[in-house]
This record gives structure tokens, C-alpha cells and sequence, in this order.
């Protein structure tokens, strides 16, 4: 799981529905000519242009999408290699607004991706909170080895 973008999400659902949506129309559309139901033409042509519509949405947000994520990452490479570092020393490196690696910072803290806290301007990388292994299942079906 991670933390992505709403660009990134769109570009999915848009390729995704809009690819299946586009196949379901045009099935309907040539594997089913015979049918002279207004409704069933009415849902075939809304499957067709719809997917068509989708699909091209989807591939529009592509680039943005690609762009958002080397954003992030160029800002999580920072942070997670040195033990402190301000937001503002991000920004000036990365070229980017530093209210825009405030919010990327938290989002990725409050998600469990990176550890440690914000300090007004400074970012600080904690280590020691985070277990190393996930501890056994404990509860119902485990036994315990006392």
C-alpha cells in the first residue's frame, strides 16, 4: 500500500473503467446488432463514449501523475537519508513550496511511512519507534510457547 495522489488515482480508475467500459460498448455494439431495444442502443452508445471519454481522461493524467510522484519522492530521498533537516532546506533544494513539503511530510507521517516528527521548520527522522519485526499474532487462534 502507499500514499498516492489524487492525479495518480484518476489516471487509474480513467484507464481501467474507461478501457472496459470501451470493450463492453463496442461488444455490444458488433456482437449484438440484431437487438432493436431503444434502451439496450441507448446503453451501448453511453458504454462506448463513455469508455472513450475515460480512457482519454486517464491517459491525460498520466504525465501529471508521474510528475506529482518524482515531487514526492525527490522530497522523501531528503528526508529519510539525514536525521534532521528543515523544511525549508528541503524546499531550497527540491525548488519546491514549502507549505507543499510540509503537507507531503505530514501526509507520509501520519500514514506510517516515515517516522519521526515536525518540529515547526524541522524535520526530524526517528528511528527508534519503529519495530524492527511485526510481533507474532497474539489472541484466539495462537498458542502461546510458556
Amino acid at each position: 500500500m502507499s500514499v498516492t495522489n489524487g492525479r495518480g488515482i484518476g489516471a487509474c480508475f480513467g484507464t481501467m473503467c474507461g478501457g472496459m467500459m470501451l470493450l463492453m460498448g463496442l461488444a455490444f455494439m458488433f456482437m449484438m446488432p440484431s437487438i432493436s431495444d431503444p434502451f439496450f442502443n441507448i446503453l451501448s452508445d453511453v458504454m462506448l463514449y463513455g469508455g472513450a471519454i475515460f480512457l482519454v481522461i486517464g491517459l491525460v493524467l498520466i504525465p501529471g501523475a508521474r510528475k506529482e510522484t518524482a515531487r514526492t519522492q525527490s522530497i522523501l530521498r531528503i528526508a529519510a537519508v539525514r536525521k534532521e533537516v528543515t523544511i525549508q532546506e528541503i524546499s531550497q533544494e527540491t525548488g519546491l513550496d514549502p507549505e507543499y513539503v510540509r503537507a507531503v511530510l505530514e501526509r507520509y507521517l501520519i500514514n506510517g511511512f516515515l517516522f519521526g516528527y515536525i518540529e515547526g521548520d524541522l524535520f526530524v527522522r526517528d528511528t527508534a519507534g519503529r519495530p524492527r519485526y511485526m510481533r507474532r499474532q497474539s489472541g484466539l487462534f495462537t498458542v502461546d510457547d510458556q
